[in-house]
């Protein structure tokens, strides 16, 4: 889903590394948002323009493309169906940074979609600068999200020849086993990069990813392995993480099938 043009380009390239490596498609989709009491007729205007916005963003890709307009009155009720109807292995949602409203945590739009997409879901806070890119790194802690974040990394780091950071921070180091866990499971799927691990002791975990992040181009980090709504919309690690940093990063959550 792509709203912003201040972000466009950059989600364009994002999801374009991604869609290459794994020699698939990407499908554009511009949610024409309406006032409740306007009938879609009345939208006819904003889908020519949706039209030129995403034709012109499919010019600039050299990979399989496509793009959907919808026209409704809520943006995240329009961006869940179209994710029934696709049934997209992915979906890559932009973010401008924190929201001061306390009945959100990521935002109106984007927190349905995490708890409810039944596909993986990346959502980016891109730095002012998408640039080159050669150093990642994943804070991880293990857990399939985690394992997403590595597997979006690989796909990024084929693309730039970049290399590949493992971070674990512990409270102590009786946390070292945790760590070597952690960096297992999150490793399986960087078997064709180059990864290097680094566990490190510091009380503050938060500020001390941040630190590191800092050293780098780009983060990936995951929810937590802990129960989703409440370790990842309401505890928010991943968004305290990026608070502290200009980095771009992408926060991951992993679609996990219910038995």
């Amino acid at each position: 889903p792509i709203a912003n043009p201040a972000f466009a380009d950059k989600m364009v390239r994002l999801a374009s590394m991604i869609a290459r490596q794994r020699k698939g498609e990407v499908i554009l989709l511009n949610v024409v948002k309406i006032p409740e009491q306007t009938p879609p007729s009345g939208a006819i205007a904003h889908v020519k323009n949706a039209k030129t916005f995403l034709s012109d963003l499919m010019t600039k890709m050299d990979i399989p493309a496509g793009g959907i307009i919808k026209v409704g009155h809520k943006t995240a009720e329009a961006i869940l169906s179209t994710i029934e109807e696709v049934k997209p292995k992915l979906v890559i949602l932009g973010w401008r940074g924190r929201t001061f409203r306390k009945d959100v945590v990521l935002g109106s739009t984007i927190d349905p979609i995490l708890v409810q997409a039944k596909c993986d879901v990346a959502v980016v806070r891109f730095e002012k600068e998408f640039k080159s890119i050669k150093r990642i790194l994943i804070p991880t802690a293990g857990g399939p999200h985690a394992v997403l974040a590595g597997e979006l990394a690989r796909d990024v780091a084929k693309e730039c020849s970049a290399d590949v950071t493992l971070l674990y921070v512990g409270k102590s180091e009786e946390d070292r086993k945790k760590a070597e866990k952690a960096f297992s499971e999150t490793s399986k799927p960087l078997k064709d990069v180059k990864v290097r691990t680094k566990f490190v002791v510091d009380r503050n975990v938060v500020e001390r990813i941040a630190e590191e992040a800092n050293k780098h181009d780009i983060v990936f980090i995951g929810a937590t392995c802990e129960r989703f709504l409440k370790n990842f919309l309401l505890g928010v690690f991943p968004e305290k993480v990026v608070s502290k940093t200009s980095k771009t990063v992408v926060m991951t959550r992993r679609w996990v099938r219910l038995i």
